[in-house]
């Protein structure tokens, strides 16, 4: 699976993570708790577990089809989800925000102080690892011409290629002085997209408009959920019809918040209300690529000295970032913000960017 090995660790251990993954896919996969599956990587590329998790899906449903190497992978996002500390309000949700030693699961890792925070630089890589390589092998599926692009032209074959070549050779960023494989950002949302569509994943958007009391707290004055579904003859995703049947399929769910004087957007007319804000026709779709160019491509400290040439895919980011420059939408650190003023007690005090939309998290649900 991985040049990194688990033989020099001691006797027992990865039974013992074995038998951890069972338990916990029991409970994600047999009892349909997807929402569980949120392990802290540090790599910024939560939307890579979501749609992974989605995909996997796809070939095994229950916990009985998977064989060691899966329950291995299950065992370490459970790890990574039990030792991480999260950012919780009502204006994020809850979102995972860095590994804390503190939260060790202890009856499953043993390990001293040393050998813990270099398990969890392990158990980071192993996993992404082994998601970058399915995905890769997934998007093999796909044929060019249905890659989703949303509103810009581009080389859809030479996309593909760029595509392919990014997961195949992705840069590293560092995590205990272990090296944890990433792929550039707005086009990791690119894979995602494709994916959902070939694989029928339902999107969820997750929108919250966020106002100002009387009393100078912000709160969410509304919030809604919006199922979307890919529609082949329209090459693009469309409100789910309240009357079709729902998918047992983890959905992919965008958690975020609008932040305007006024209340522009409503939630549960998201896309409506961000199209007449913006006075624009455009997609959720498009929505989601206009916020994600706006990210950072690589985590701080990532080694992109050696990253991949991908000049169409720039391109498509370029375009999309002048789009969410017309359509007020961007991405920021807004759940570092909300966690600084909870730590400090000074929630009153908080200030967040004003923005038509920002999307927040991405996980399974």
């Amino acid at each position: 699976m991985s040049n990194l090995s688990l033989l020099k660790y001691p006797a027992g251990f990865v039974d013992d993570l074995v038998s951890y993954g069972r338990e916990f896919a029991v409970r994600v996969l047999d009892q349909k708790k997807y929402h569980l599956f949120d392990p802290m990587v540090s790599d910024r590329s939560c939307q890579l577990r979501a749609i992974w998790l989605a995909c996997f899906w796809q070939f095994k449903k229950k916990t009985e089809e998977l064989n060691e190497e899966d329950l291995l992978i299950f065992g370490l996002v459970r790890f990574l989800c039990e030792a991480a500390l999260s950012a919780e309000h009502e204006i994020i949700g809850r979102c995972p925000l860095k590994t804390c030693s503190s939260y060790w699961p202890n009856e499953v890792v043993r390990l001293n102080s040393a050998g813990r925070m270099r398990f969890l630089g392990v158990a980071k890589a192993l996993l992404m690892e082994r998601i970058l390589a399915d995905m890769y092998r997934w998007l093999l599926f796909i044929d060019p011409k249905d890659l989703l692009v949303g509103r810009f032209s581009a080389d859809l074959e030479q996309v593909y290629i760029e595509l392919l070549r990014g997961f195949a050779n992705p840069v590293h960023t560092f995590y205990s002085d272990v090296a944890i494989p990433v792929v550039t950002f707005f086009p990791g949302f690119v894979a995602l997209m494709s994916l959902a569509a070939h694989f029928k994943v339902p999107l969820v958007a997750e929108m919250r408009r966020v106002e100002r009391n009387p009393e100078g707290f912000l709160y969410v004055a509304e919030e809604a959920r919006t199922r979307f579904m890919y529609d082949p003859k329209r090459h693009a995703f469309f409100e789910e019809d309240a009357m079709s049947r729902r998918s047992e399929c983890p959905a992919v769910v965008f958690s975020g918040h609008s932040y305007l004087e006024g209340g522009q957007i409503q939630p549960a007319h998201m896309v409506e209300s961000l199209n007449r804000y913006s006075n624009l026709e455009a997609s959720v779709m498009d929505y989601i690529y206009g916020v994600m160019a706006t990210h950072e491509a690589f985590p701080r400290g990532a080694d992109d000295q050696n990253r991949p040439d991908e000049p169409l895919l720039s391109q498509l980011t370029s375009d999309y970032l002048r789009f969410a420059q017309s359509a007020h939408v961007h991405s920021y650190e807004t759940v570092m913000a909300v966690y600084d003023a909870t730590r400090s007690n000074s929630l009153k005090d908080l200030e967040i960017h004003k923005t038509a939309c920002e999307i927040t998290h991405v996980c399974s649900v």
